[in-house]
């Protein structure tokens, strides 16, 4: 672009999650002396603009934080209450599958784990990059689901959420908006050499397994805690996501809108 127009204004907008294995998002001094850049980048939040800061060399003053075009829908979202075991059937467990074929050690990983406990549901989210069919083959094969396997249909993630107890994932923005809805959050780390939880620097509300892991283990230690620690974890944590997706507002677009009639340093 400023090959042909030098004087073009270049706005770059951080507009869901940034895991540590997202490295082109943290230039270091060197590569921000060689490659091009935009001139300002806005965040959707607080969060995101902290982690910019504190892992790459893009200039501070030139990172801004705006708001999260994607996830207004939740702004007026509460957290759903909290289901105990038998409250409601059988537990469901929401997997928020990507849209990269690194997901796939995630889906082979909940088949096994289908298998193994027949008395919970799974019900899978693919990501639309990467259908159903297409993750199938990578894994081989076309062998039927387990029975307590369903594919989700729905077009709102949110309906996926409100009808599971958890959430289990990789790298999808899925655990943020399942945390907004009070839903605890099961990051799956293959061991990878670089972290792809884009909730890594969160503590609360978050739970880890690795392909050996027993998930509902975990899970049966989740639904186990008192009501009390449950809720303030989820408290944290809510506040956490939500200060990485600030809620829409005239003030917060204002950096998008004023972005045209207010002069920016040039690299």
């Amino acid at each position: 672009i400023r090959e042909n127009d030098p004087n073009t204004r270049i706005l770059g907008y951080q507009h869901s999650v940034i895991p540590q294995a997202a490295a082109n998002m943290f230039p270091s001094k060197r590569e921000m002396s060689k490659i091009p850049c935009p001139d300002l980048v806005l965040t959707t939040g607080v969060v995101p603009a902290a982690i910019l800061t504190k892992y790459g060399a893009f200039p501070k003053e030139r990172i801004v934080v705006s708001c999260a075009l994607r996830y207004n829908y939740l702004d007026q979202a509460p957290p759903q209450p909290r289901h105990r075991p038998d409250s409601r059937g059988k537990p469901r467990i929401l997997v928020a599958l990507c849209g990269v074929v690194e997901t796939l050690s995630l889906y082979t990983y909940v088949i096994d784990q289908a298998d193994n406990n027949t008395n919970v549901e799974f019900l899978i989210r693919p990501h639309p990059a990467l259908p159903l069919e297409d993750l199938r083959a990578l894994a081989g094969g076309v062998r039927n689901l387990p029975s307590n396997i369903t594919i989700s249909t729905n077009s709102a993630v949110m309906d996926d959420i409100v009808a599971c107890d958890a959430v289990l994932y990789w790298g999808s923005s899925v655990a943020l908006e399942g945390i907004r809805l009070g839903k605890p959050a099961i990051h799956f780390d293959p061991h990878d050499m670089l972290s792809y939880d884009p909730l890594f620097a969160l503590k609360d509300f978050k739970w880890v397994v690795s392909p050996e892991s027993d998930l509902m283990a975990l899970f049966d230690r989740i639904q186990s805690m008192p009501d009390v620690e449950f809720n303030e974890q989820l408290d944290r944590a809510r506040r956490y996501v939500i200060a990485y997706h600030n809620p829409v507002s005239a003030e917060l677009l204002a950096p998008f809108l004023n972005f045209r009639v207010n002069s920016v340093s040039q690299l």
